[in-house]
């Protein structure tokens, strides 16, 4: 089959879901490509080993997000996903054929440090006593968990979030929802660039009295601070990744 290759069969349950989520990662990751048609349904279900309504059912959804096409008498026809791009994308971008995408995983980095200082300066003018006593908890959690780092990874995505709520703007939630996502999805790479953040766990406290103090500017400061330290931890990481793929092209490996 042109399409990416043969399909495997899915498990009996959920099907058109997995079906969706097949299709949609294959189309995102390149593997079947902008203005390339999909089997017809009859093919597609043979493949995949389920019936034709879960099929139907799973285009639907590609062509709801814009990744398809659907016209009646002429199938399935790919679309250019980057014209439709959703963060949520990025989530199956970060892994291609089993390797990290390191432009994906930048973009995610990139991100979070323009979006961090903006949380932490809107929370200090709006945050109200409740997500400041939030604040506060989970940075004096995040200093107890310094030998935890899955823990601390966890906890230190609720700041965020809490951040978020605080600063009283529902796009910064749902940015930092959908990073959150993204983040926990693939926790153990983003695990190896948290050692600065551990180190400086203690700095957790002053952003929540910052915000307590309604200090924007401090808020944002200490905001920029933390994630420059984890940001040059990743992108360390990225180059290494790099440059081990160059010398794995060099010698063919």
């Amino acid at each position: 089959m042109s399409s990416g290759g043969k399909f495997k069969p899915v498990k009996r349950e959920g099907l058109s879901d997995q079906v969706y989520q097949a299709l949609r990662r294959r189309i995102i990751q390149g593997k079947i490509r902008a203005g390339e048609k999909l089997p017809a349904e009859r093919e597609l279900a043979l493949s995949f080993q389920v019936n034709r309504g879960a099929i139907r059912e799973a285009l639907s959804r590609l062509e709801e997000n814009r990744l398809l096409s659907i016209k009646q008498g002429s199938g399935a026809l790919v679309l250019d996903w980057t014209q439709s791009f959703r963060l949520d994308f990025l989530a199956d971008l970060l892994w291609v054929n089993g390797k990290i995408n390191f432009q994906a995983f930048r973009s995610v980095l990139e991100l979070r440090e323009i979006l961090g200082p903006e949380l932490a300066g809107y929370a200090a003018r709006r945050a109200g006593k409740r997500e400041v006593n939030q604040l506060l908890k989970i940075a004096q959690e995040l200093k107890q968990a310094r030998e935890q780092p899955e823990k601390f990874q966890q906890l230190e995505y609720r700041f965020n979030q809490t951040l978020a709520s605080a600063s009283g703007n529902l796009a910064f939630q749902f940015l930092v929802n959908s990073i959150g996502s993204i983040y926990l999805k693939n926790a153990p790479i983003f695990r190896l660039g948290i050692a600065p953040l551990l180190d400086s766990a203690g700095k957790y406290l002053e952003v929540a009295r910052a915000v307590q103090a309604g200090n924007e500017k401090k808020s944002r400061r200490l905001i920029r601070e933390l994630f420059k330290e984890s940001g040059r931890a990743f992108y360390k990481l990225i180059e290494n990744g790099r440059n081990q793929a160059r010398k794995g092209n060099r010698t063919g490996g």
